[in-house]
């Protein structure tokens, strides 16, 4: 790790600019904080997005030793951690259990992100709209049962995945308790190809069984 440091070190003497280490040290957190952010990501100054994005490979070096593997993707502007795949589980994984109920509104962010590619109304940087309406609409087709209230979907759930660069969370539509919602190409971070398939095929297999019992 100590010599990982050093190249960060040459990085910042290299750029010959006095706010350089600040950038440096400011894109290095908002990653550990957000795990996913973006050139729009807000109270994340651009020179440090940039920073990140224009010597990649001496910041993927530097999470590499942590166990991350740190990618760009340029049409939708994202800088993304991921965790690398151990044969023991990450330490992160250890500590993160998610409810039944995250865990399916994650699944059907992933599933509207998905849907959103298909009839072409995602944008040109990889977004898809939607609103909690619909999140709980679909989160109800999925389990079979009730969906989380408005307000515990947004206050205690989208807000955390607000964090970490998975969704934004828009202003409430006038007259109703719904509230317009981003989904952020992030999403495919935390719910990968591999895992939005597991949770599908198990979610789908608990439905059904309900069903089946009725």
């Amino acid at each position: 790790m100590a010599n990982h440091l050093k190249e960060i070190e040459r990085l910042a003497e290299r750029l010959n600019d006095d706010e350089a280490h600040e950038h440096i040290r400011t894109g290095i957190q908002a990653l550990m904080f957000h795990q996913v952010v973006y050139e729009d990501t807000h109270g994340l100054p651009k020179a440090s997005f940039n920073i990140i994005k224009d010597n990649l490979d001496v910041f993927q070096t530097y999470f590499r030793a942590a166990g991350f593997t740190l990618s760009y993707n340029a049409q939708t502007q994202m800088i993304a951690l991921e965790m690398d795949v151990f044969d023991k589980p990450h330490y992160a994984f250890r500590q993160i259990k998610l409810r039944k109920d995250e865990t399916l509104v994650r699944l059907v962010l992933r599933y509207l992100f998905e849907m959103s590619m298909t009839d072409g109304s995602m944008t040109k940087s990889g977004r898809a709209k939607t609103d909690t309406g619909k999140i709980i609409e679909q989160y109800e087709k999925i389990s079979g049962g009730s969906a989380p209230t408005e307000r515990v979907l947004v206050d205690q759930i989208l807000r955390d995945l607000a964090r970490v660069g998975a969704v934004r969370i828009g202003d409430r539509i006038k007259d109703t308790r719904i509230s317009e919602i981003t989904i952020l190409p992030g999403i495919r971070v935390h719910i990968s190809d591999r895992h939005f398939a597991e949770i599908k095929q198990t979610i789908l297999g608990e439905s059904i069984a309900k069903k089946t019992e009725k």
